[in-house]
């Protein structure tokens, strides 16, 4: 903070986010405790690992690590996509219900919106309190950016990339989806000259909950 300060900065001059991201931690080892494959969808592979999510404060100047979990993936056949004999060597260890590590090995099959709620929920109560939610796709469920506008009276607003799907939106007495309200708006679109790209907004109500959305074209996509 006295760095940013004497180089002219000032960080309340732009609102604070928290920022929630996963990754993939990749292991070469077969013997970790709660070890699975998971997806990583920066090459659209599975790999023998975990699933790291992380949250982080974030105030226009500097970014602080907040709190983080690990995560396996059952897959489809709920055996972690590991075969008999891997699950067999996998490292184990009773612990008490009460202590850290249990909490963190429990945390280990349990949803990603969840865990990440309860982040926030820590954040927010030790006085660590940001103006947005910025996050991916993954976190565009509308149960889960209800549970965010409910707390502390709506103070948290939510930023996330969405899926341009199925979602029927009410635009006033209709309801669209994402491409037909692209072909019905993007005759009105404007340009911006900065980032090469055409876009519009348009705010929307998606049960029962108000959003505004952005579309967004770079080049053909």
């Amino acid at each position: 903070l006295r760095i940013v300060e004497s180089r002219g900065g000032c960080c309340d001059a732009t609102p604070s986010f928290y920022i929630m991201d996963d990754t993939t931690l990749e292991k070469s080892g077969i013997h970790f405790e709660g070890l699975s494959r998971v997806y990583d969808h920066t090459d659209g592979r599975h790999k023998l690992g975990y699933k790291l999510l992380t949250l982080s404060f974030f105030d226009g100047k500097s970014s602080i690590p907040l709190d983080c979990s690990l995560h396996a993936e059952k897959g489809k056949k709920g055996d972690y996509s590991l075969s008999a004999g891997e699950r067999k060597g996998l490292f184990r260890k009773k612990r008490d219900a009460g202590s850290p590590g249990y909490k963190r090995k429990e945390e280990l099959d349990e949803e990603k919106p969840k865990v990440a709620i309860r982040m926030v929920r820590r954040a927010w109560k030790r006085c660590i309190r940001a103006a947005y939610f910025l996050a991916d796709s993954w976190f565009d469920g509308i149960d889960f950016i209800k549970d965010i506008r409910q707390m502390a009276d709506g103070a948290i607003h939510v930023i996330c990339m969405t899926k341009n799907g199925n979602r029927k939106y009410e635009d006033g007495r209709f309801r669209h989806t994402g491409k037909e309200l692209v072909a019905l708006n993007e005759r009105n679109a404007k340009t911006c000259r900065e980032y090469k790209c055409r876009y519009f907004r348009k705010d929307v109500v998606f049960e029962g909950m108000e959003l505004r959305l952005y579309f967004v074209q770079y080049g053909n996509s």
